[in-house]
């Protein structure tokens, strides 16, 4: 999936997985608003695949999933979880 991903990354260039990014995030936003269960489960696939493609472009996976653990822990800690 990584691979397949990173290919169209590339081919998309940063600008443009920036910019379709940001669409993408749109239409999730959209997506809750109309609370259309199927419609949140597409538009979280999207969102998801252009955030993968950000990473791998920017090359930061590993900082990205620090930082989610580093979240989560936190997040834990502030609920006494």
């Amino acid at each position: 999936m990584f691979n397949k991903l990173k290919k169209i990354a590339n081919v998309n260039g940063l600008y443009g997985v920036m910019e379709k990014t940001k669409e993408e995030c749109n239409e999730l936003i959209e997506a809750i608003e109309g609370n259309v269960e199927e419609e949140i489960i597409d538009e979280t696939a999207d969102v998801f695949v252009m955030l993968f493609q950000l990473m791998l472009i920017l090359d930061i996976e590993d900082k990205v999933y620090d930082r989610i653990d580093y979240k989560i822990d936190r997040t834990e800690k502030r609920l006494g979880i």
